[in-house]
């Protein structure tokens, strides 16, 4: 008898599955476990949710499917399903019935609200902030949503985040690095703009290469970036990396002109030094046949003979 209802349960997983509504219907009145795991550890909601079958989600809520069942291989929910791949409707039917809208996935240590911010679904995250989840809940890996928010370019995500009170200094745990310092080094220009209006620190250092977002925007040739830092306060002269580089020295060495005007224009020391072998911003432009960046470097008193 124990081997028939277990077929018939996982019968019940598979037409779940396909959005069979009315053969789940009649397999759950032949005793179906409405909770019943297939070999993946996802229960009937977990994989109707999952493929957006509304109809067949909320047949078994109200047949007191478990809201909170999570697969037993990466721990992920429902909830975390639906806020992952946009599905709206079942979002609001699973927070109606009391989901836990901060159970983390086991693998990854990600919340609802950190997969649907990844993703970009603005409905999703709205629907989750309105429920009071942790908005600055993070991964294993220290990010937090509006991290990836930054991280991705995903502006509207981020600025909705940042209107509930997400917290700007939250860093990523393995190296430091911000919001701002993530959106500067990939060019996220309106991501920059409203972290600044957010009174992001325009000069927090990330610890893995010991660099600020001025530097890292100077490194990628982020000339957009680079004005936008340097118009808010961005020191142009900090010494960065083991080899105590600046902005200007990074620039020339990799010929970016546009940015080495910024720089030299926002008062770069065009003489300051690495503090690793003493080399100049004339030197490395110099060294890498930088010929316009030498050049410029000259026509602002840089010193031949350091």
């Amino acid at each position: 008898m124990r081997a028939v209802q277990k077929t018939v349960s996982r019968l019940c997983i598979m037409a779940a599955y396909s959005g069979h509504t009315e053969v789940v219907k009649l397999l759950l009145d032949n005793n179906a476990d409405v909770n019943q795991c297939g070999y993946t550890g996802a229960t009937p909601l977990y994989v109707s949710v999952q493929q957006g079958h509304t109809e067949v989600v909320k047949l078994l809520l109200d047949n007191n499917a478990d809201v909170n069942a999570s697969r037993s291989d990466d721990g992920a929910t429902p909830l975390y399903m639906a806020a992952q791949s946009r599905h709206i409707e079942e979002v609001k039917l699973l927070i109606n019935r009391n989901a836990d809208v901060n159970k983390r996935r086991t693998n990854n240590g990600a919340t609802p609200l950190y997969a649907a911010a990844v993703k970009g679904h603005i409905e999703v995250v709205q629907l989750l902030l309105n429920k009071n989840t942790n908005i600055n809940a993070c991964g294993y890996t220290g990010a937090t949503p509006l991290f990836m928010a930054a991280q991705q370019g995903l502006t509207e995500v981020a600025s909705l985040l940042l209107d509930k009170n997400a917290d700007l200094s939250e860093s990523r745990t393995h190296d430091n690095a911000t919001p701002l310092s993530v959106a500067a080094q990939n060019t996220h220009i309106e991501v920059v703009k409203l972290l600044i209006n957010h009174n992001a620190d325009v000069n927090a250092r990330r610890t893995d290469i010991d660099a600020t977002p001025l530097f890292t925007a100077a490194l990628n040739g982020h000339t957009d970036v680079v004005q936008l830092l340097l118009a808010n306060n961005a020191d142009a002269n900090v010494s960065c990396r083991d080899d105590g580089s600046t902005p200007l020295y990074i620039a020339a060495q990799y010929g970016y002109t546009e940015v080495v005007k910024l720089l030299l224009e926002n008062n770069a020391d065009v003489n300051r030094r690495r503090t690793f072998g003493g080399a100049t911003p004339l030197y490395a432009a110099a060294q890498n046949g930088h010929t316009e960046v030498v050049n410029l470097l000259l026509n602002n008193k840089a010193d031949v003979n350091p």
